[in-house]
């Protein structure tokens, strides 16, 4: 079977399927009235109609599945495993959304709607607009960069 992009998944389900994912998968951030999932949906129907832009063909989206086997949990946690979804190159926070979505993704067992949900989910982690994830990325980068300062300052004292 031939990988398809985020775009193409999307193109392939039904915001109902997605939604019911999000919910079963990320029940916190769901809540009625909140106005999260209203937003998700603006964003899959912009997933929709994104078009393709040029990404770098090695690299992809994985999503799966981790558990205690494959990391070495605690004990309090080995009951419960979580979603991971990333590329194979670089994080996919505080990226553009469309060259994200311009990516393929990896042969997964699981459905459209899941593989959109957990989509959804990353891309939203530092906000529900792209400019405000844009702000964020900036003041973490910010902030490193002053570590990074301090601390070459500090050697320089010792």
């Amino acid at each position: 079977m031939k990988r398809k992009t985020i775009i193409e998944i999307a193109n392939h389900c039904h915001w109902k399927d997605v939604k019911r994912a999000h919910k079963y998968f990320y029940p916190y951030y769901s809540k009625p009235k909140s106005g999260v999932l209203e937003r998700l949906e603006e964003i899959f129907e912009e997933i929709r109609k994104y078009t393709k832009v040029k990404v770098d063909p090695k690299e992809y989206i994985e999503v799966s599945y981790i558990n205690d086997f494959d990391i070495g949990m605690s004990d309090d946690a080995k009951e419960e495993g979580y979603f991971s979804i990333a590329t194979n190159e670089y994080s996919m926070s505080f990226r553009p959304w469309k060259k994200l979505a311009n990516l393929k993704v990896k042969q997964s067992n699981m459905t459209n709607a899941i593989i959109m949900a957990h989509f959804l989910f990353e891309i939203t982690y530092y906000g529900y607009e792209e400019e405000q994830m844009k702000k964020i990325g900036k003041g973490l980068e910010t902030d490193y960069k002053n570590c990074v300062k301090q601390l070459d300052k500090e050697k320089k004292k010792k």
